[in-house]
């Protein structure tokens, strides 16, 4: 398990279509008052849910599509 509320390293942009070294390993984002959409899979794809809240736990605050702890490939704001 990766660490959670905030804590670890930390990756910004705008959009990413593909999260590098940081693929499948998010266990918290702050999305600073934007609508975000994350998916589970490279260039928007597979499952993915959209949200302007902040989640200090995946795991925790999504349980309607199950665990998205370290399930982030990808994602698209505004």
């Amino acid at each position: 398990m990766r660490i959670r509320d905030y804590g670890g390293a930390t990756y910004g942009a705008d959009n990413s279509t593909w999260m590098g070294s940081f693929d499948n390993r998010t266990s918290s984002v702050k999305n600073f008052g934007y609508y975000v959409t994350w998916w589970q899979d490279i260039n928007y794809g597979g499952a993915g849910f959209g949200s302007a809240n902040d989640y200090s736990a995946l795991g925790w605050y999504v349980p309607f599509l199950g665990t998205w702890n370290d399930n982030i490939s990808s994602f698209h704001r505004g």
